[in-house]
């Protein structure tokens, strides 16, 4: 029997929910707006509703959005459920909340707190004696990823609280501030690396870095919004959130008690129009029950609890025509399509362009020149299109297709293996000539310091330099380079210095900073390690560069690719004639580096390899590995099912590990 259109659907719909999600929480773009998103979601709960029995314990709505990885992060379980909140969009909407409340309850709700719902990501701590011992992401609900050691570089997050519970847990959101996110992107861009798409999803996934020191370097902020524990259980909603100022943790300023749902609606309504002056992404209205009474009275589903709704905000959106689509070649390569509009105004502001983020998105909704399409801004921050009004007109334009070759330099152009973004894989192409000769120079590539966007565009503009090999003639043209603006003899002296400072740069460095598609610095000191000159990478076979560690076919092509360029070829010429070191010149180089010395760890539950095995590994790196877990211990690596150890080390408040989080403890910054 063939399957029903309707179960078609069905089965479509949660494969789009599912790998949204996934999306969403490691930090990528969706390719949905909230809106569209929470439309799937409600047409899916409609389908099971009408037909029960297709109803499945891995369907969408049985459980919340979920944040598990599965790569790099180990498990731990919730002491109490962390549930997602039912979501409303409508002032009747929420009328009918507050009535299904009245008849659960018998009586009316005795007053409401009413929050700005923060657009970040959902994090539960615990402290134990007043100090941090463990933070998890809500995960599934029931379980989350343990990120202690991310959570820890956060500054607004107290390490410790005085005057605490024995046991105490804070839940509440982590978000990026708009500034900051805008000051973090700028960052991003003078180092050559893509902006991040919105701070929400910014936030979702630097949670998720396995490395802390790049975690600490994004400026991401928290706000507490619930405390559990057993001496609190009689008080109100509005008194937790003062002891919880009173710990000293950020609570969001802007939330009130309401009597009422009348004085709900109005806060919604108020705050639907002032939220644009703040400094984060809210897109609506948390309302809670205040009295701790009635909110257990009420009780919970197994999504949701039903003392608490999410009012959204409606999406500001506007009509407008499609008069052309340009393709832009970003900074490091990246087409993306944009659709040029006729000019509108959305959200206080005039709009004449929008992104169509990739090809896929393109085809999805169909996108085409003289359309008219409905937009919106996409987390209130970068406008996109939401649907194309008018798909069935007898003359509409042909499908747009991204270009094979580069717009900037007719180079070729590749898709993303497993992604769906299309490069310029031209490193000479202009487009991207300011962006590469910035990462060549950045702190983790050949680090010249002084180095920065404003004379890199300066040296481009004035013909100084035309690409990274370039920096080596400067000193020839000393006068030139002083002459340049906020330069002056000082400047100029410092930058020469650096530059030739920087010809002696270990090798791994050089090749980091060469700019090889999917090179980064773990897979350049690997390859230097293994071939410790450029002679010896560039003439390595696929099976040769195959046969080193975390090196695949794609790394592989990429990497020959790069070495078989003519243009790169005289590229790398000039560096070695410049004096730039071409080879690990000393054994110690191409040595195991010591980036676990002084640490101790213990190994619990079962690794991918044998813990004899990956106690060595840590040997070698200068760590050390004990039975027992103490206050002396710096880790301890969790594999699966581990045991009482785990249990220790959070009593302790001893960090954590997946195996994926040592190995990047143990790469060279």
């Amino acid at each position: 029997m063939a399957i029903s259109a309707e179960r078609q659907r069905l089965l479509t719909l949660r494969q789009q929910i599912h790998a949204a999600n996934a999306a969403y929480y490691q930090g990528l773009a969706t390719g949905y707006t909230d809106a569209e998103f929470d439309a799937l979601l409600v047409e899916l709960e409609q389908l099971e509703a009408a037909h029960p029995d297709w109803i499945s314990p891995d369907s969408p709505t049985q459980g919340v959005g979920s944040d598990l990885t599965g790569r790099g992060f180990v498990a731990a379980r919730h002491t109490l459920p962390m549930l997602s909140l039912g979501n409303t969009y409508s002032e009747e909407e929420l009328r009918a909340f507050d009535r299904r409340l009245v008849r659960l309850l018998g009586g009316a709700v005795h007053g409401y707190v009413c929050e700005l719902k923060i657009d970040g990501v959902a994090l539960s701590l615990h402290y134990r004696n007043g100090e941090l011992r463990q933070a998890i992401t809500r995960g599934d609900g029931r379980e989350g990823d343990d990120v202690t050691l991310n959570v820890r570089t956060i500054a607004a997050i107290p390490p410790w609280i005085a005057a605490a519970p024995a046991e105490l847990e804070v839940r509440g959101e982590v978000y990026l501030p708009l500034a900051a996110f805008a000051r973090m992107n700028q960052r991003r861009s003078a180092e050559g690396e893509e902006p991040l798409a919105n701070p929400r999803n910014a936030t979702a996934g630097t949670l998720k870095t396995l490395d802390p020191r790049e975690v600490a370097r994004r400026p991401l902020a928290f706000f507490a919004y619930e405390a559990l524990d057993a001496g609190a259980a009689g008080a109100t909603h509005h008194q937790t959130l003062a002891r919880l100022a009173a710990y000293g943790f950020p609570v969001e300023s802007h939330h009130a008690r309401c009597a009422d749902l009348d004085a709900c609606i109005a806060y919604c309504r108020r705050w639907h129009d002032e939220r644009r002056a703040l400094d984060y992404l809210t897109d609506g209205v948390v309302v809670k029950v205040d009295d701790p009474h009635q909110r257990a009275a009420a009780g919970t589903t197994a999504k949701s609890p039903r003392w608490a709704i999410a009012f959204k905000f409606p999406p500001d959106r506007a009509v407008t025509k499609v008069e052309r689509i340009e393709v832009q070649v970003g900074r490091t390569g990246k087409l993306t399509p944009v659709a040029h509009l006729t000019p509108v105004e959305l959200a206080g502001t005039t709009v004449s362009r929008a992104t169509l983020h990739n090809q896929d998105e393109i085809d999805r909704k169909g996108v085409r020149v003289g359309d008219r399409v409905e937009i919106e801004k996409a987390g209130e921050i970068i406008p996109q299109v939401v649907a194309v009004l008018d798909p069935d007109r007898p003359d509409r334009g042909k499908r747009f297709v991204i270009p094979s070759h580069c717009p900037a330099c007719d180079g070729a152009v590749a898709r993303d293996p497993d992604g769906v973004a299309h490069r310029c894989v031209n490193i000479h192409c202009p487009a991207q000539r300011e962006a590469v000769i910035l990462h060549f120079a950045s702190r983790r590539a050949m680090d010249i310091a002084g180095l920065g966007p404003a004379l890199v565009e300066q040296l481009l503009g004035a013909g100084l330099i035309h690409d990274y090999a370039d920096l080596f003639t400067l000193a020839a043209q000393r006068a030139a380079v002083a002459a340049l603006e906020r330069m002056g003899e000082r400047s100029t002296d410092n930058l020469l210095a650096a530059i030739e400072q920087a010809k002696q740069r270990p090798f791994a460095r050089l090749l980091y900073a060469l700019g090889i598609r999917f090179v980064g610095e773990k897979t350049a000191y690997l390859l230097a390690a293994a071939l410790p000159s450029l002679d010896a990478l560039a003439s390595a076979d696929e099976t040769t560069l195959l046969a080193i560690p975390e090196v695949g076919p794609v790394i592989a092509e990429s990497i020959r690719r790069f070495f078989a360029d003519p243009a790169n070829q005289a590229l790398l010429d000039r560096l070695c004639q410049a004096g730039v070191r071409a080879e690990a010149s000393a054994a110690a180089e191409v040595a195991v580096a010591q980036t676990l010395a002084n640490l101790t760890f213990v190994l619990t539950g079962t690794l991918s390899r044998p813990r004899d095995e990956v106690a060595c590994w840590i040997r070698a790196r200068g760590g050390r590995t004990t039975a027992a877990v103490s206050k002396k211990t710096d880790y301890v690596v969790c594999g699966d099912a581990p045991g009482s150890k785990r249990d220790r080390a959070i009593a302790l408040g001893v960090p954590l590990l997946s195996e994926a989080q040592l190995t990047a403890l143990a790469t060279p910054e």
